[in-house]
């Protein structure tokens, strides 16, 4: 799907995602342009992993890069990792790389703060009982610092800062970080 081609609805918090979404696209390639971090954060259903891959889409061709596909993708079909073969980049879904944090693989938060863009897709849907993986979410946000990030969430603000932990909630607003909360009905409901 193409950005331009994202349906609202005429839904104010979809308008708001998409023109969120829409400036992040326009100060993302301008030299001396500060980077940060974008959350698209609400219901289930609503097309924040849409807006975020109509993103990840643009920027993918920006350049001409060409991309190259690391592993295979899980039952989902959800593809974990792409990366441009000149430039550091990552798609990550956030419950694999929480299931890879209680099997001992704790790459993503020394490889994902270096990536210059990357997206970290349904934050907060993992089971996460001991809280390991929000205590690496916090890390890899903070070693994040001065690059581009989309994170989506079923979550609100105030659910992050519950369910997850105060410090991810503090963080999605400080600096210069943004963050839209959708509050549209399933797309599927439609």
């Amino acid at each position: 799907m193409r950005f331009c081609d994202f349906k609202t609805f005429g839904d104010p918090t979809l308008e708001g995602a998409k023109n969120a979404l829409g400036s992040f696209l326009s100060d993302f390639p301008k030299p001396g342009a500060i980077p940060y971090t974008l959350a698209l954060l609400g219901n289930c259903g609503t097309g924040k992993t849409a807006l975020a891959r109509a993103a990840w889409d643009q920027i993918a061709t920006y350049g001409g890069l060409a991309w190259e596909k690391l592993g295979e993708p899980d039952a989902t079909g959800r593809q974990g990792y792409f990366r441009p073969s000149n430039r550091d980049c990552g798609w990550h879904y956030w419950p694999d790389i929480s299931d890879g944090f209680k099997a001992g693989e704790f790459w993503p938060c020394d490889d994902i703060p270096n990536e210059w863009f990357s997206v970290l897709d349904d934050v907060g849907a993992d089971y996460d009982p001991n809280r390991i993986a929000a205590g690496k979410l916090d890390l890899i946000l903070r070693r994040s610092r001065g690059r581009w990030r989309i994170v989506t969430s079923n979550l609100l603000l105030k659910h992050i800062r519950e369910k997850l932990d105060t410090r991810i909630a503090s963080w999605l607003i400080r600096d210069e970080n943004r963050y839209v909360e959708i509050t549209a009905p399933d797309y599927a409901t439609r």
